[in-house]
């Protein structure tokens, strides 16, 4: 399997959030149309963990992405598949830039 037929096999899971997205009837492709947008973060095996993944996706779409830039990122929502989100684990916040996000 070459191309989009093999991504199943190599995203498994998580591969299936932006497919099932895609087939959705309300998805656009202009940003300015539309009401949301979604960032999956797919999990990644390094020495730095799912923070330093999230914050370089924040930094990216900073610099990056228009949609982001004239929103200021108050229409995405992220879906963090390898982490509890900007949280850990006794509650307190590690990472308080993603506070004015929505995390999925």
């Amino acid at each position: 399997m070459t191309g989009d037929e093999s991504w199943p096999a190599k995203y498994a899971a998580a591969g299936f959030i932006p497919h099932m997205v895609s087939l959705s009837p309300f998805v656009t492709t202009d940003w300015r149309l539309a009401s949301a947008h979604l960032v999956v973060s797919f999990a990644r095996s390094y020495a730095g963990g799912p923070a330093i993944i999230q914050q370089q996706c924040l930094r990216r779409l900073a610099l990056r992405s228009e949609p982001f830039r004239a929103t200021n990122g108050s229409r995405h929502f992220f879906i963090f598949t390898d982490s509890r989100g900007p949280c850990c684990l006794d509650g307190k916040y590690k990472d308080v830039d993603f506070l004015r996000h929505h995390i999925i």
